[in-house]
């Protein structure tokens, strides 16, 4: 579907007088570089409704205000929210192992990695699952009208919570195990390997034979087995999907992604796959 030159996909209840009656639903918004999705979750964890638009933009101002007329517009966004988690899945955070983060240097570590401007905040959380430290930015406008839409707001990043489900799903594996997450234009490679983390990286990509070339240039600089290490796939890739048959050509231990948490998706998204919104679901 597309309105007004914003794509958008639209899955779940379209009826809003169906929820009428459920006391409180948790939301999650997650803000890629290209586009925004949300996951509307009521009370006894199902899935009631997701969305994803695009907000592709020239400046981040003109991609802050398509993000608010989004909210503004849209009548799911106006009910019982009880808490809110932002994702912001980009490519300006850093990974400190706990036992070299200084609390008080944690700004330096970012400005080391990245050039700050003055109407980012820098914000530190802990990434429980690997003992370490992600530090990342939000652009302050973009958290004031997050903040005044959904005032009970957790701001987190993707590098976090990917870790963090995907840790969480590995089971003490003795292999090495990658889990690639794909969007539009970029996707982000994470190698565990004996349940350390090895790797967390993030690449833009215009064509499928990219993503290929950025991927196997991981692999060969990891010496990643290609006959045992199993390749964890989710986002935006099918079986039959292209990316899908060129990693095939290397590896043949593939697998999609489930949800290790207690999100039930329903039987009327008849059109996704549990893979597909892997990040934000979890």
């Amino acid at each position: 579907m597309e309105i007004g030159g914003n794509k958008q996909e639209i899955f779940g209840i379209d009826n809003i007088s169906l929820i009428k009656n459920i006391k409180h639903f948790d939301l999650c918004i997650e803000i890629n570089k290209d586009d925004l999705s949300f996951a509307l979750i009521n009370e006894n964890h199902e899935l009631v409704r997701l969305e994803k638009h695009t907000i592709k933009s020239e400046t981040e101002k003109e991609k802050i205000n398509k993000i608010e007329k989004i909210i503004l517009s849209n009548k799911f966004l106006k009910i019982r929210i009880r808490k809110c988690k932002l994702i912001l899945n980009d490519d300006l955070f850093t990974i400190v192992p706990n036992n070299l983060f200084d609390i008080k240097k944690y700004k330096e570590y970012y400005k080391f990695c990245f050039e700050k401007n003055k109407n980012q905040e820098i914000i530190f959380k802990n990434t429980k699952s690997i003992n370490a430290t992600s530090i990342f930015s939000i652009d302050k406008d973009l958290k004031g009208v997050i903040l005044d839409f959904f005032p009970k707001t957790q701001i987190t990043h993707a590098s976090i919570n990917l870790i963090n489900s995907f840790s969480n799903s590995l089971d003490n594996s003795e292999n090495q195990n990658i889990l690639i997450n794909i969007n539009e234009t970029n996707f982000q490679i994470i190698l565990f390997e004996k349940d350390n983390l090895q790797l967390y990286n993030y690449f833009d990509y215009v064509k499928d034979e990219d993503f290929l070339f950025y991927f196997l240039y991981v692999s060969k600089k990891l010496k990643i087995k290609q006959k045992e290490c199993i390749i964890n796939l989710s986002g935006k890739i099918e079986a039959t999907s292209n990316k899908t048959n060129l990693i095939k050509k290397y590896f043949k231990n593939i697998n999609f992604m489930k949800l290790n948490n207690k999100t039930e998706i329903p039987f009327f998204f008849q059109n996704i796959n549990e893979h597909n919104f892997y990040n934000i679901l979890n």
